[in-house]
């Protein structure tokens, strides 16, 4: 109403249209019509001029008189904007909505951003929209790929931007950009491009000395290495992006859509986890998740959640494993979401069933995910892994041939995508399926060489086994108390006894 009155100049009475039932009551302060049609025939009425006159004037009205709920409000100042032909304004505005809605639903945001496009192909190149569609397009690359939207023209939509960068002076958004290529490289299950990406923005990142750019980039490094990279070089990442990030949890969230500080604890967890350092490992992913729930950026607890389960598969202890992976799984139902967060979750729960010897549904789960990931080429980063847990429990159901066809399927899949330490868990499944010491070797020097120190008491164990070799066990069960696995050691001792 108060739209309605600063367009009109003053008071307006609504109570006869409301009598003649062309408008309704919607709430204390605010009407609709009747029906569709009544609109429809009202709004093609009006002459276009006068139309697009009305949608800037009811646009400049919602800036002036709603000025606390701007984001919220950016996507229909959009849409006014670009039904009053103002193309330009319209862009800034929906690119403000996109941001707006990255912290809540990707998926829309991906699709604001791609509107954002289609207003920018009105407007005359300059340096402002040249910056703003480079942007545009690193951000909606990044959340197409998180959220599963399938973009068919990603390949353009890169080979744009690079275009971009080298038609506009300032380049600050060029590291950017390669974080958004390495991600779609990635969850396609090119980790090894992928980080060569992240080599790529690291270094380019270092001559835009941006305080947003310098951290997101280090933690996108981190993510990488502890796949593609090595245990060191994850956490060596990890510490950047949390020094980086200094105390400011709001840093770089604009383009992730969540705080870089709770992303980069995530990623310590992640590369202390497989370091064999299970103890800080916890501590800093209940600071990540913490964080997150305090800044409600659930929709990336997915994500974050199952380095619990991960940990209770490497330590033999609980961790909540269990509790966690079905709120992962809740989230994703709940919220509808796709891609990466899918998979990490579906990934999450197979693992909690593994652990807990529901082996059936574990099977179920791994290729549930497998399908989706290879369907849709999302999250194809997990492939190995989720063939890995497919093996461990067709062995579990005394499926020999379906645990070796699984296992040497998880060797061959991170040895083509260039995953290194998932293929030391890899060859680990492998040698202990197929009774190979000569793999579980490979799997120990493999571990020793990238820092993978959580996976080498597994590989005394099943070199042990394989050797009946009770002094084996021993060391295998010193080797768990080590490195913080106390249930696994416990459960050896126990055996031993």
């Amino acid at each position: 109403m108060a739209v309605l009155e600063r367009i009109g100049g003053g008071a307006t009475d609504l109570g006869p249209l409301c009598a003649a039932e062309f408008l309704q009551a919607d709430g204390e302060d605010s009407y609709r019509f009747w029906h569709p049609l009544t609109q429809e025939v009202a709004y093609r009425s009006l002459l276009t001029p006068r139309r697009r006159a009305l949608h800037a004037a009811v646009a400049r009205a919602l800036v002036d008189l709603d000025g606390e709920r701007l984001d919220e409000r950016a996507a229909l100042i959009a849409t006014h904007l670009a039904a009053a032909g103002e193309a330009w304004d319209a862009a800034q505005w929906e690119y403000r909505a996109g941001e707006w809605a990255l912290r809540r639903d990707l998926g829309e945001a991906a699709q604001r951003w791609r509107t954002v496009l289609g207003h920018l192909a009105a407007v005359e190149p300059g340096e402002q929209s040249l910056t703003l569609e480079l942007r545009t397009r690193i951000r909606l690359l990044r959340a197409a790929t998180w959220s599963g939207v399938v973009l068919p023209d990603r390949e353009s939509i890169f080979a744009g931007g690079a275009g971009l960068v080298e038609r506009l002076a300032d380049r600050a958004e060029l590291p950017l950009l390669y974080v958004a290529r390495g991600l779609e490289q990635f969850t396609a299950g090119l980790v090894g491009d992928s980080v060569e990406a992240a080599e790529m923005a690291l270094a380019l990142a270092d001559g835009q000395p941006r305080a947003d750019t310098l951290a997101i980039t280090a933690l996108f490094a981190s993510d990488r290495s502890v796949y593609g990279g090595s245990a060191g070089d994850a956490l060596r990442f990890a510490d950047l992006a949390v020094a980086r990030a200094g105390d400011d949890p709001d840093l770089g969230s604009g383009f992730l859509g969540s705080s870089v500080l709770a992303r980069a604890w995530h990623a310590r967890a992640e590369a202390l986890a497989v370091a064999g350092r299970p103890g800080d490992a916890r501590r800093e992913v209940d600071r990540s998740v913490e964080l997150l729930r305090r800044r409600r950026e659930l929709q990336f607890l997915p994500f974050v959640l199952p380095c619990y389960v991960r940990l209770a598969d490497l330590t033999g202890s609980d961790h909540g494993a269990g509790t966690r992976a079905a709120e992962a799984v809740r989230i994703v139902q709940e919220t509808g979401m796709s891609g990466i967060m899918l998979i990490t979750a579906l990934e999450a729960a197979a693992l909690a069933a593994l652990v807990a010897g529901r082996f059936d549904e574990t099977a179920q789960r791994c290729s549930l995910a497998l399908a989706e990931a290879r369907e849709r080429r999302t999250g194809l980063f997990l492939e190995a892994v989720l063939l890995g847990h497919l093996a461990r429990a067709r062995l579990g159901l005394d499926d020999g041939a379906g645990a070796r066809a699984a296992a040497a399927e998880a060797v061959d899949a991170a040895r083509r995508q260039g995953a290194r330490v998932v293929e030391v868990y890899a060859r680990l499944v492998g040698g202990t399926v197929e009774g190979s010491a000569r793999e579980l070797r490979a799997a120990l020097a493999l571990a020793g060489e990238l820092g993978a120190t959580a996976y080498e008491p597994f590989c005394l164990e099943a070199l042990a086994r394989l050797d009946k070799d009770d002094a084996g066990l021993a060391g295998a069960a010193a080797r768990f108390a080590a490195v913080g696995a106390t249930g696994h050691a416990r459960r050896l001792e126990a055996g031993l006894a």
